[in-house]
């Protein structure tokens, strides 16, 4: 009947302690009572809740007994694994006393509505049980995107104990399982004005200078997107963002005339991954959380894990993260992922390109843009490239960024015969070498001492040379039964530096030589 629906209510379970130690002494025995009787009710298992709201009472003896009770319920439905997310809304507000409750099932709520892990803020070291890894449960520190997982629901569950022994849990469900709208966060607004000249614009801009009350700014900034025309002789638009008050020159862009020239888009290739790429655009956008989750269902895998992780609380275990993410495997369809996520961004706002390139590993993700590749065959054939790159024993190589002309590069490797190849010209003054791990190392201290500034390039590979050739023949027959549709905009190749071929199979022979071609 047109209501907005936030969560589904499942199931509530609740229990008395009874006679206990004393009226303040937490009892898990009573919780567990509590939970599994939450449960039954639900009908549904502890091992498809992927969010607990803890009562969390901040002491440790608290903690300790809801954690004892918690593990004890959720390990009994799977016995391994870690996969619920624990945190509580006392670490954000305090203790609301007689509504604490209350506002851990708002946020419970909330975060199923919008597909978000919410983070539980200040713990710097959680409780000693937490750092074997071996709990069904993680605390939560970071916010991060609700990826869905196969084969149910996101679910969460609230836990509220009452002095004297009284305890409560409820098991909610997501209403919808797509996220439908944008969540604009507030921390940023838009202006936009339009006039006839220059001098007409800078002065609509000219009554925020000093700053304004952040909700009379937002007010205006709205009245004037919607009085703004986009085909007005001059424009101005300018980003405000909430902590500084006012617009910044350097957030602030003037424009005249009709858009001038063509738009290209140049998609990254491997070693701009790191963890948590994009994670505030897939918290906050539904393209983006989409195309992950696309990803995930086209691999038949949660890539989502390696990209947005549990949080870790040491540098040996975010080491972890890193090395896990810059496998060839799993960077190429993350990279994938997240560009496709951001190409549907930038369409919501009507930004489209009208050609395309990609750089190394990004010439399969512009094939997609170019709509000749679809995206769930993007992934599986990031997947297969990403697979036969690492293949094989040995020594894989590595990469080398070298900031001079390329020219200059080219005497140096010459004279000094160094056994690596000019993989990529990425620009006049860029250049990326690639070889064995030694041979890399070798031409570092050699090109360093000549005063070339030299950056190690975070990849499992010597990409475009012959220590991957030996994956070109396998991922073409990979390619083989994939369709290649006709481009709707031009594809320029990193081998050719010409637009992609409309024959597919001689588009397929370009994409599968390309992995062992310099980049020119």
């Amino acid at each position: 009947d047109g209501d907005r629906v936030y969560a589904v209510l499942k199931g509530i379970g609740s229990s008395s302690d009874g006679k206990g130690k004393a009226i303040y002494a937490p009892s898990p025995e009573g919780q567990v009572k509590a939970l599994k009787a939450a449960y039954e009710v639900a009908e549904v298992s502890p091992a498809t809740v992927e969010l607990v709201e803890a009562h969390g009472t901040g002491t440790k003896a608290g903690d300790a007994a809801e954690v004892k009770a918690l593990v004890e319920v959720y390990r009994a439905a799977r016995p391994e694994g870690t996969w619920a997310a624990l945190g509580s809304v006392k670490s954000n507000i305090g203790h609301t006393k007689a509504a604490a409750g209350s506002a851990g099932f708002i946020k419970a709520v909330l975060a199923l509505k919008h597909k978000v892990l919410p983070p539980t803020i200040k713990v710097k070291e959680p409780l000693a049980e937490f750092a074997t890894g071996n709990l069904p449960l993680y605390v939560n520190t970071e916010k991060r995107p609700w990826v869905p997982s196969a084969g149910h629901p996101r679910r969460a569950a609230v836990s509220a104990f009452g002095f004297g022994g009284s305890n409560f849990h409820a098991v909610l469900e997501e209403h919808v399982t797509k996220k439908t709208e944008v969540d604009w966060d507030g921390s940023v607004e838009l202006l936009a004005f339009s006039g006839p000249d220059e001098a007409s614009v800078r002065r609509a801009l000219e009554p925020f200078a000093a700053g304004l009350p952040w909700n009379e700014l937002r007010l205006k900034a709205v009245e004037s997107r919607k009085s703004f025309d986009r085909a007005a002789a001059w424009r101005l638009v300018a980003v405000v963002e909430k902590a500084k008050g006012k617009p910044a020159a350097d957030a602030t862009f003037v424009a005249s005339g009709a858009p001038q020239g063509k738009l290209a888009m140049l998609f990254p290739g491997q070693g701009s991954q790191y963890v948590g790429m994009g994670r505030d655009l897939a918290c906050q956008f539904p393209e983006m959380l989409d195309a992950v989750a696309e990803a995930n269902a086209a691999l038949g895998e949660r890539l989502s894990d390696a990209v947005y992780p549990q949080p870790v609380f040491n540098q040996p275990a975010r080491d972890a993260h890193e090395a896990a993410l810059r496998a060839t495997d799993m960077a190429q369809p993350a990279i994938g992922a997240v560009s496709v996520g951001a190409l549907g961004i930038l369409s919501r706002f009507g930004v489209k390109p009208d050609l395309a390139a990609g750089h190394s590993y990004g010439e399969l993700t512009a094939l997609c843009a170019a709509g000749r590749l679809a995206a769930s065959d993007l992934f599986k054939l990031s997947k297969l490239r990403g697979r036969l790159m690492a293949a094989g024993g040995g020594d894989k190589g590595t990469m080398l960024a070298v900031l001079a002309p390329i020219a200059e590069v080219e005497k140096v490797l010459a004279e000094e015969k160094l056994d690596v190849v000019l993989a990529n010209k990425n620009a006049p003054e860029q250049a990326v070498l690639s070889g064995s791990t030694a041979a890399i190392k070798a031409a570092a201290e050699v090109l360093t001492k000549k005063g070339l500034r030299c950056t190690a390039i975070p990849v499992a590979a010597a990409f475009h040379s012959k220590l991957v050739a030996d994956a070109a023949k396998p991922l073409r027959d990979g390619l083989t039964p994939m369709a290649l549709a006709t481009a709707r905009i031009p594809v320029y190749s990193n081998t050719s530096a010409r637009p992609y071929p409309d024959d597919a199979d001689a588009a397929k022979d370009l994409l599968a030589g390309q992995l062992a071609a310099p980049v020119e």
